[in-house]
């Protein structure tokens, strides 16, 4: 992670990545990667607010029950629903077409339908597994956020109440720690920020 960016407000750096890249293309379709609690969607919502752009969660992409199967999750990566993904959301934002897809919500087990979103100068795209191997090419600028582990749990726990941390442990930070390190995330991204001191 030679890109690493440690500082007290990070976030400028970011917005300055973001600038320049929109300075070269006309349209910018941008990932934010990383670790469970490093600040994903905060850092998203902080650049929606800052630039017209439309945003995308991968959470919305959770892999339904009748897709998972246990060579499909023992892949890193595979428990999100990225050909769905592909479909509903990155093709049309790389043909410039008008997105419209819908949102899987995993703790009741339906679909949603969002509404449709028209062409931005920049697009985002947040959360775990952004930067799948299936999709890492379609961007032009890409963003990791790291944090320690113990601020991880802290986060974890605040968030999701102290209950729900065994789970996480157990369950959901080895499988994106696995995803991270298995399909080398932290190469493909333009800026690595560790959020350990925010929050």
């Amino acid at each position: 992670m030679d890109q690493l960016i440690q500082t007290v407000n990070p976030y400028q750096t970011v917005f300055s990545h973001i600038e320049e890249t929109m300075r070269r293309k006309k349209r910018v379709l941008m990932a934010i990667d990383g670790m469970c609690a490093s600040g994903k969607s905060a850092l998203a919502r902080r650049i929606a607010k800052r630039f017209e752009c439309n945003l995308y969660h991968m959470d919305d992409f959770f892999l339904p029950p009748e897709k998972r199967t246990v060579e499909r999750l023992a892949a890193p990566g595979g428990n999100v629903d990225v050909e769905r993904f592909e479909a509903e959301v990155m093709w049309p934002l790389l043909n410039g077409d008008t997105v419209r897809y819908q949102r899987y919500d995993c703790r009741t087990g339906n679909f949603f339908t969002q509404p449709s979103a028209e062409p931005k100068p920049l697009e985002i795209v947040e959360g775990a597994y952004s930067l799948h191997p299936n999709l890492r090419h379609t961007y032009d600028l890409a963003i990791g956020l790291c944090v320690s582990p113990d601020a991880q749990l802290r986060r974890i726990a605040a968030r999701e109440g102290e209950a729900r941390v065994h789970d996480f442990q157990a369950r959901w930070i080895p499988l994106e720690d696995k995803y991270l390190a298995e399909t080398k995330v932290w190469d493909r991204c333009d800026l690595v920020v560790d959020t350990t001191g925010l929050f």
